[in-house]
């Protein structure tokens, strides 16, 4: 059975059968324990095990399972809402028929598989999607294929994306790191690509623990090639910490616990009862043609 996924080495499309995946290449992959399957090969890794540790993993996700960052979830949702909206309607094609065709999402940098899974729950009844995830980080993709069992992972490089040409409707993008061209390869023309970063107020709270000065994010949204000019949309929002538990998990599933001194750290357990989380949301589209 064809499945979603493309052969790294030689880009041919990846056959799923009960034990793993294979290409007419003879290339073949094995399913993991939790159904995902690993596509980085070893000259993509940099470290034995890269990208985000177990425990940053784990603590993301007891902090998005609180709902702490719910309403971000839920303005991804209705830009996706939105964008699908407006493609049901210039392909004049009626709402019954768009309800029987799923729409394909490339969750990209997925991390725990929140974002996307989120947003297939709550468009499930008005436009059914085929999620597929990819993270570098091994633990990132068990735990994701562990918790939603229905969406589709492989642990892959962003910079090395494994699917086809063309395959995605839209591609979200959540704090990762992206190559530009893989992401207009991968995306249908007029494809939507959605990508969250962090705005310029983001977590200052919790930077005033680390930093003596703490330096404003500044996101990308210049102009790139193959894509329309971007849409920028700003979200700020204060998220309540409650307990320890949520404090702790905040700090570990971010690069800031290794730059603490366990001073500061012991205070900020103690005294952050909120931060500001404040985003940029860009939202491109693709200019590519199809072939």
């Amino acid at each position: 059975m064809k499945s979603n996924w493309m052969c790294p080495v030689c880009k041919c499309s990846l056959l799923q059968s009960a034990s793993g995946f294979s290409c007419i290449n003879g290339h073949q992959y094995d399913r993991a324990k939790y159904n995902y399957v690993n596509l980085l090969l070893a000259n993509q890794k940099k470290s034995k095990e890269p990208g985000d540790s177990k425990a940053m993993i784990n603590a993301r996700h007891t902090f998005l399972q609180s709902g702490a960052y719910e309403i971000l979830a839920d303005r991804l949702r209705t830009l996706v809402k939105s964008y699908l909206n407006d493609l049901s309607q210039t392909s004049g094609a009626s709402a019954s028929l768009l309800t029987c065709h799923s729409f394909n999402l490339l969750d990209a940098a997925c991390g725990e598989g929140y974002y996307s899974a989120y947003i297939k729950e709550k468009l499930e009844r008005e436009y059914p999607l085929t999620i597929s995830g990819v993270d570098i980080s091994k633990f990132a993709i068990t735990k994701a294929a562990k918790t939603y069992k229905l969406n589709s992972y492989a642990v892959a490089s962003t910079y090395n994306l494994t699917l086809e040409t063309h395959s995605q409707d839209i591609v979200l993008q959540v704090f990762g790191p992206s190559d530009a061209k893989e992401i207009a390869r991968i995306l249908k023309p007029g494809g939507l690509w959605l990508e969250v970063m962090p705005g310029e107020s983001h977590l200052e709270e919790l930077k005033a623990f680390v930093y003596e000065k703490s330096l404003k994010h500044e996101p990308r949204t210049d102009e790139i090639q193959g894509f329309s000019n971007a849409q920028i949309h700003d979200l700020a929002f204060d998220v309540s910490l409650p307990n320890t538990d949520l404090r702790h998990a905040l700090l570990t599933m971010t690069p800031f616990l290794y730059r603490i001194s366990d001073e500061n750290k012991q205070q900020l357990l103690q005294r952050l009862n909120k931060v500001h989380a404040h985003f940029t949301l860009c939202l491109r589209h693709s200019q590519t043609q199809a072939c």
